[in-house]
């Protein structure tokens, strides 16, 4: 309704039905009437990230250890292809544009040492958001483009796109 009073303004008041959501993690991909259902939470998963820009580092971090993920972060390819090297990991999020070695020879190199019948999942996660750059990516080695910013919502679907959850029922 509204309240409104010459040379003084206008009060607009508005209410909407929401529907009531558990506690429980979120998944972005089943809305309801603009909300969220509840997901079974993802198991714990290893991830290699891949990124020379401290704050973004951080960020993702932080939303991955938030999930309940272990990170480790490399801050070129370099470090990431010898990071890879050390233990199968679940997922690799790769920057593309990256000093020493861009994401793309990493992801590369990644592929080349990964043992036969084992492919672990790599998203690239850029800037470049063009169609050419996703399928630069693609050509790579990459199992898809994530152009940034992203959100966290849209960072769990892909998560959840390329690392189902395989927890027992």
């Amino acid at each position: 309704w509204l309240e409104s009073e010459p040379h003084r303004g206008s009060v607009f008041h508005v209410s909407l039905p929401v529907l009531a959501v558990s506690a429980s993690p979120l998944h972005a991909a089943d809305p309801v009437a603009g909300v969220a259902q509840p997901k079974p939470p993802m198991p714990s998963l290893k991830v290699l990230l891949a990124e020379d820009n401290p704050v973004n580092q951080m960020v993702v971090t932080t939303q991955l250890k938030k999930w309940g993920h272990t990170v480790e972060s490399a801050e070129n390819g370099e470090q990431a292809v010898a990071l890879f090297a050390t233990q199968r990991w679940d997922l690799v999020l790769m920057d593309v544009q990256m000093p020493v070695m861009s994401g793309l020879e990493a992801t590369r190199l990644i592929r080349q040492q990964e043992p036969e019948g084992q492919h672990t999942p790599i998203i690239a996660m850029t800037a470049n958001a063009m169609a050419r750059d996703r399928q630069a990516c693609l050509d790579a080695g990459m199992d898809e483009h994530l152009p940034k910013p992203c959100s966290a919502a849209t960072l769990a679907a892909f998560i959840e796109r390329f690392v189902p959850n395989n927890t027992p029922d």
